[in-house]
């Protein structure tokens, strides 16, 4: 769960991911191409990208001890879906993850365990490996939004995705999070022209055997300096 910087209220893992998933169904426009995936299958995998926490989850990032984090992404591993192509979608996350947090002995065992699913599933998806490495990229930027966001704390990033269909040239995708809940972006790489919604905080207190839901406002808009 994200604790926020700005008030008592977290965020689960959950739904951090839906927000990521939001973001990844508004992708592609005249500028920026969406995956080869299926796209449907794509944003199912952005959604359920940190599925090893379930829906309410009980572990504040940063202060969740080695040995329970790396359960937690072994419990993302093997929760196959029948989905082979989202399947995909949310084991390089995963991946990724591990890959990110060093070279333990368990990790190593876990990144092969990822790579022996991800192999499974991209046979059975009848697609090359190549267009789920291109996608992936579009799942971190979403992934970097919805965390940022969930924690409520300014943030500038610079995250690079694929632009082309098939390209390797990597596209700088600035966001800015900036007060009541604006998150402004450069190129503007989704199809509609503006978006807004929200996501759910619940009050820290008695969390969750106690839940207070609160509503996070978000909006989308093209950066304009």
């Amino acid at each position: 769960m994200f604790k926020s910087q700005k008030r008592p209220i977290v965020v689960p893992q959950a739904e951090h991911a839906r927000f990521a998933g939001i973001l990844a169904s508004l992708w592609g426009n005249a500028d920026f191409d969406r995956p080869t995936l299926d796209f449907q299958s794509f944003i199912k995998g952005v959604t359920f990208h940190d599925r090893g926490y379930g829906q309410l989850d009980y572990y504040p990032l940063g202060e969740v001890d080695r040995e329970t984090w790396l359960s937690i992404q072994r419990r993302g591993i093997l929760l196959t879906a029948d989905d082979a192509i989202s399947n995909v979608v949310s084991l390089l996350h995963i991946k990724r993850l591990l890959q990110n947090s060093g070279t333990a002995q368990p990790t190593d065992d876990l990144i092969a365990l990822a790579d022996e699913q991800i192999a499974e599933s991209v046979s059975k998806s009848g697609l090359g490996r190549a267009a789920f490495d291109w996608a992936d990229k579009i799942t971190r930027w979403c992934d970097d939004v919805a965390f940022d966001f969930s924690l409520e704390t300014h943030a500038h990033q610079s995250p690079q995705v694929y632009a082309r269909t098939g390209s390797q040239d990597l596209v700088t995708v600035d966001y800015d999070l900036r007060p009541d809940g604006v998150i402004a972006v450069r190129p503007w790489p989704f199809l509609v022209e503006w978006y807004a919604g929200f996501i759910i905080g619940y009050e820290i207190e008695g969390y969750p055997d106690r839940l207070e839901p609160v509503l996070m406002p978000f909006r989308l808009t093209p950066w304009v300096d």
